[in-house]
């Protein structure tokens, strides 16, 4: 965001300390504790030394214990800002009040500005004036990028501020700002309620999934939201877990810890679409086609649907491979398919079974939307040519079955509001 750039107004505002090399020292070089360890093991995997022994105990310690829950407690939030998630757009505010006196020429001045940029298009999404009462003004004018919104502030705004000098209170501004445009983005309740509402049918071919990716893409993850979910698994710290916040028969959504180096099985949705969504860290997804089922297998689970059988199938081939998370990035694919932006995905039976994998040295975490609920799966075992199909939960899991109190948290009460 720009919320630091502040432009000059009529009251003198403090100016922010520059950020020098002796101080960027005192704010980032700390101790070598676990938190500063994880966050710099790239480095200390190539100068281990230059960390000395306190380092190296600490990432040894961590990494060991494989502690998700003290690990993402300690790991500061990702680079990530609120307004990069929105359109780019930049805006600019000036709000100017006439001497006492001149309200007249002040007026006159006020009504050309504004018709003038209204007729702005180039570089420009949007023109706003806000007229209270005679004397007082305020210029909205929202801009397509920082670019253009360094062009307007270097060509456009001295010129406004000229024409208004003679006219406005201390020849300024009486407020004037920019910044980025605020998207509408999700809170962790907002986002369960519109789930609720768009997941109520338990045929995924009703499902809009373009849609609900659309809506997930627009959650803004706060660490104190979801921190109660951060779970591990204490009889086996090398376990992921499976925390849910929303369990009925149309959608379940789980939060799953991913301690360093965990992974899950292959396996496939049975009927229910299948959302994943990077949250903190990295996880890659390893997507494969479905593999033919050996006649046995077939016949078994046409006998019994639901119970726990096994048998034979086909190899396993990986289609490809996508990066979700990295702070900053932009999902990666390794295959056919090229680029694809964001940090989610989406997996069904028609399109493939798949498997997440933390690959890093420090956890993750992640968000799954099952709708309907998944109840059933095919669990893959990667044993050459051939794998075991077997019909049961997943292993190599902990399940964390107490479902999350949740609140979307309205303050203004919109529903309420609209139904007028």
């Amino acid at each position: 965001c720009n919320h630091g750039r502040m432009a000059a107004t009529a009251r003198p505002m403090r100016s922010m300390r520059p950020v020098t090399p002796r101080l960027a020292s005192r704010l980032f070089v700390r101790p070598m504790t676990g938190l500063s360890v994880l966050a710099r093991l790239p480095e200390l995997r190539r100068q281990p030394a230059a960390f000395g022994d306190d380092g190296t105990a600490a990432l040894t310690e961590m990494l060991a214990q494989h502690d998700i829950a003290a690990a993402t407690d300690r790991l500061p939030a990702e680079t990530r800002r609120l307004c990069d998630m929105g359109t780019g757009e930049q805006m600019e505010v000036l709000a100017f009040r006439a001497i006492a006196g001149r309200e007249e020429a002040f007026e006159r001045i006020v009504q050309r500005l504004s018709y003038e940029l209204h007729e702005m298009e180039t570089g420009v999404s949007d023109v706003r004036v806000m007229h209270p009462v005679c004397g007082e003004a305020t210029f909205v004018v929202t801009l397509l990028s920082r670019a253009e919104a360094e062009r307007f502030g270097s060509q456009l705004r001295p010129r406004m501020l000229a024409a208004l000098a003679d006219v406005s209170q201390a020849g300024a501004p009486v407020y004037a700002n920019r910044g980025s445009l605020m998207p509408q983005a999700h809170s962790l309740g907002s986002l369960l309620t519109m789930l609720a509402e768009q997941l109520h049918d338990t045929n995924r071919a009703q499902h809009d999934i373009r849609g609900i990716g659309r809506e997930l893409a627009r959650w803004f993850p706060r660490r104190d939201e979801y921190a109660k979910y951060v779970t591990r698994d204490a009889s086996n710290p090398t376990n992921y877990t499976r925390n849910v916040l929303v369990s009925n028969p149309a959608m379940e959504v789980l939060l799953m810890c991913w301690p360093a180096g965990a992974r899950s099985t292959i396996h496939c949705h049975d009927e229910s679409s299948c959302w994943v969504v990077a949250v903190e860290g990295e996880v890659h997804e390893v997507q494969f086609d479905l593999p033919l089922l050996d006649k046995k297998f077939a016949r078994k689970e046409k006998e019994d649907p639901h119970g726990d059988i096994s048998g034979k199938c086909g190899p396993l081939r990986a289609v490809q491979v996508r990066t979700l998370g990295s702070a900053g990035a932009a999902a990666r694919v390794e295959g056919e398919l090229g680029p694809i932006p964001g940090k989610q995905t989406y997996a069904n039976n028609e399109i493939g079974i798949h498997r997440i994998e933390n690959r890093s040295g420090r956890p993750a975490i992640t968000m799954h939307v099952y709708a309907p609920r998944l109840r059933r799966m095919k669990i893959f075992r990667d044993t050459g040519d051939v794998a075991l199909v077997t019909v049961t939960t997943d292993a190599g899991a902990a399940t964390v079955e107490k479902v999350g109190d949740w609140d979307a948290g309205d303050i203004l009460d919109v529903a309420k509001w609209n139904a007028h």
